[in-house]
């Protein structure tokens, strides 16, 4: 049996990622793989690119110049919470102090955030 050509290969990822009308990169590892799979000459969509992933630090800029038209996160929010809470915990647990809420959001800008 022949190898599938390149061509054919790309087209076979495209369909394993394709989903709500978009394609879907779930981690591009840098730049270059990024703009490869956004440039795919068989995405016929736009591409999606899911973010917030550890170790990978593609800005938006970057991802909008190669060609990357929708940004997930995914669950990287939630987790940047909730590192932020255990790290809070660790520092009360392990050192008795509280220098974490030089960090924490002020009272004002959430009653402005939610218009009171």
């Amino acid at each position: 049996m022949a190898l599938a050509s390149q061509f054919e290969k790309g087209r076979i990822f495209a369909a394993l990622h394709e989903r709500d009308r978009a394609f879907i990169i779930p981690n591009p590892w840098d730049v270059g793989t990024a703009r490869l799979l956004a440039q795919f000459g068989s995405v016929d969509r736009p591409v999606n690119v899911v973010m917030g992933l550890q170790g990978v630090q593609l800005s938006m800029a970057e991802l909008s110049a190669i060609g990357v038209k929708r940004i997930s996160v995914g669950s990287a929010l939630a987790r940047a919470a909730l590192g932020a809470f255990l790290r809070a915990a660790r520092e009360m647990q392990e050192y008795g102090t509280f220098t974490f809420a030089e960090q924490a959001v002020d009272y004002r800008d959430i009653n402005t955030m939610f218009g009171q």
